[in-house]
């Protein structure tokens, strides 16, 4: 999944995927990896904190474009690139 998904967020800094998209492409990619193992998922005793739960039924409410324009105009913000010395 590393090598693959390096790969994929080498291309698409390379191609006409930039910015919202590549940080949506690596958001995509981590949750295949967490559904194929590869990257450690949440384990299966974990409980989420009122609070938590609460945010997340608010969203899974929501119609799916403004589900998109949240996490776009939370996650947009946090940038694109890797920061110094992560290994990407």
């Amino acid at each position: 999944m590393r090598s693959s998904a390096l790969n994929d967020w080498r291309e698409a800094k390379n191609s006409l995927i930039s910015g919202e998209g590549l940080i949506l492409l690596l958001w995509y990619r981590l949750s295949q990896g967490m559904d194929s193992g590869e990257i450690i998922p949440m384990p299966s005793d974990y409980k989420i904190s009122s609070q938590a739960e609460e945010l997340f039924n608010k969203i899974k409410g929501m119609e799916f474009q403004q589900q998109i324009t949240l996490f776009r105009d939370y996650v947009g913000p946090m940038g694109a690139e890797a920061k110094a010395g992560s290994d990407i």
